[in-house]
């Protein structure tokens, strides 16, 4: 009786799956960046013997690309090491950019309530008629407030 390794094994070198060993390699390839770098790295493919890295933001991409070098070496020693990324044919590294700002949020409509906290007990002390008719409302908004 095979083991799932074995069966799993067989499938990936299968034809049709070769597009799972390659996933499987891209993975390996950025598990050996630094971590500030597998952070901001969205997903790599390959297309036309170039390895694409898509990346989050415009920022990472100057740095990714001052470590290039570094990368090229890392994938040599892969292709040494890994029977399944020798098969990976990269001539060229390219970085390109996914950056999408987050959406803008849809403002809720928000209400300040805020519990009274007079009870309406007040001197009215203005002078004009117009103004002491005001404060006399107010009064009674606050009373009329209280008793709900």
């Amino acid at each position: 009786m095979k083991n799932s390794k074995i069966i799993i094994d067989h499938l990936l070198e299968n034809p049709l799956f070769s597009k799972l060993n390659e996933q499987k390699c891209f993975k390996k390839i950025k598990s050996l960046l630094p971590l500030s770098l597998q952070k901001q790295i969205n997903f790599i493919y390959l297309k036309d013997k170039t390895l694409i890295f898509a990346l989050y933001h415009p920022s990472f991409r100057m740095e990714f690309n001052y470590k290039i070098r570094n990368i090229k070496g890392w994938l040599k020693e892969l292709k040494k090491i890994d029977k399944e990324c020798k098969k990976l044919d990269i001539e060229t590294f390219k970085t390109i950019v996914i950056f999408n700002p987050k959406k803008k949020r849809e403002k809720r409509e928000v209400s300040n309530y805020y519990e009274e906290l007079s009870n309406g007990k007040f001197k009215n002390l203005a002078s004009v008629k117009e103004l002491y008719e005001i404060f006399e409302e107010i009064r009674e908004a606050i009373i009329a407030k209280k008793n709900r």
